[in-house]
């Protein structure tokens, strides 16, 4: 997870190639955490709204027929 810290460009350059391909590493991990957690989400929220819509076109034919 994030640490909340902001590398500066100057930081950056004075660190070392194994630090940077740490950084880079743990930021890719972190991303891939982020997206497989809105996927979830996402796939969640889509089978909510199937049936939310789902139950509100069944009282709608209800209603109109």
């Amino acid at each position: 997870m994030p640490n909340g810290f902001i590398i500066s460009k100057e930081s950056w350059q004075r660190m070392s190639e194994e630090e940077r391909k740490w950084i880079t590493f743990d930021t890719m991990q972190d991303m891939h955490l982020q997206l497989r957690s809105l996927r979830r989400w996402n796939k969640i929220m889509s089978g909510a709204g199937g049936i939310v819509g789902g139950i509100l076109a069944f009282f709608g034919l209800k209603v109109g027929a």
